[in-house]
């Protein structure tokens, strides 16, 4: 089997916080644009396109923690000590924005 393919790893944990992350992450969101009235003091569709934005900025940033922990990057940093730099430079750079 391919190297890249052959190392993911089923980290209940990790994949159990990320879905109750996105989970909350989405119901304040939800919450968040019912309050982001379209007759609003702000543009029209403003406030509302300003929340997509941070909701796919937050998800994406999910996405690159779950890469990071759950990936063959996750397997190999246990061996290699610059695959685990790459893996926390990964994770500082999603902990930074």
């Amino acid at each position: 089997m391919n190297m890249v393919v052959s190392h993911w790893s089923a980290n209940v944990a990790v994949l159990a916080g990320c879905l109750v992350i996105a989970a909350v992450h989405l119901a304040g969101v939800r919450g968040m644009t019912a309050d982001a009235r379209p007759g609003g003091p702000a543009a029209p569709d403003g406030p509302r396109r300003a929340l997509v934005r941070e909701a796919v900025a937050f998800d994406a940033g999910l996405a690159v923690v779950l890469l990071a922990l759950v990936s063959p990057v996750a397997y190999w940093s246990r061996d290699f000590i610059w695959v685990r730099s790459l893996q926390d430079l990964l994770l500082a750079v999603v902990a930074h924005r």
